[in-house]
């Protein structure tokens, strides 16, 4: 009878510890709504074309936004065929004029080029028509610098 108690309390306790444990690890992180504001189609038409040998130096000209994490690149604009990438919003919030910013975790590539972990910070302007972003390969940029070489910058389509 007691073995019985000492059981049933045991798994009780694990019970509880792993409802706290998974509810305090879900509050930190950030749920994507269905309706972001980075979710859609932007453009830069002055964005160079071709890949060439500086692979992962490439601006895209067009960018896709999916919801659930898909995003498409597109060398050209009018371009039908494209370069696939996950993401993942690891955080969203608003400045004082109404701009919004993501963090984002995005994986780059392929088997043929290798795969490349980026991370990025985007701003969404306050007008909801201009997305700004830059991205690093080791760590979050902290703010905005137009002069950073991997500084992009597009208008919604």
């Amino acid at each position: 009878m007691k073995t019985r108690i000492v059981i049933t309390s045991v798994i009780l306790i694990f019970t509880v510890l792993f409802f706290i444990g998974n509810y305090a690890i879900g509050e930190d992180e950030y749920v994507p709504t269905e309706n972001e504001e980075i979710y859609g189609t932007w453009v830069n038409p002055s964005y160079r074309t071709g890949v060439g040998e500086l692979y992962w130096a490439w601006f895209a000209q067009k960018m896709i936004y999916k919801p659930g994490g898909t995003l498409e690149a597109y060398d050209a604009v009018a371009d039908i065929g494209h370069f696939s990438a996950e993401y993942k919003i690891i955080d969203k919030w608003s400045d004082s004029e109404g701009n919004t910013y993501y963090k984002l975790y995005t994986k780059w590539g392929d088997k043929t080029y290798g795969q490349k972990t980026v991370y990025e910070l985007h701003k969404v302007s306050n007008s909801g028509l201009t997305l700004e972003y830059i991205n690093t390969y080791d760590e979050y940029p902290t703010e905005f610098d137009t002069d950073h070489p991997q500084y992009h910058i597009y208008n919604r389509k």
